[in-house]
């Protein structure tokens, strides 16, 4: 588990799973993937709500890879 130093993780993710996903998303997105591999249906199912916050090159690259176009 990445650990943030501004972010009590365990009581994030017990307050507020669905948030705490999403933050996680974006953290492992634009600070890196920690060891593991991102979940290719969890990604397009946040797309809506993550996609602003992410870095404007791994964002086009994520799109590129996953819908096969750039934007």
């Amino acid at each position: 588990m990445q650990r943030h130093w501004s972010v009590d993780e365990k009581a994030f993710k017990k307050r507020d799973p669905k948030g705490y996903k999403r933050w996680q998303m974006i953290q492992r997105i634009n600070y890196g993937l920690d060891g593991k591999k991102l979940q290719a249906k969890e990604l397009v199912s946040l797309w809506p709500d993550i996609r602003s916050s992410l870095d404007p090159l791994y964002r086009n690259a994520l799109i590129h890879f996953l819908w096969h176009r750039l934007s």
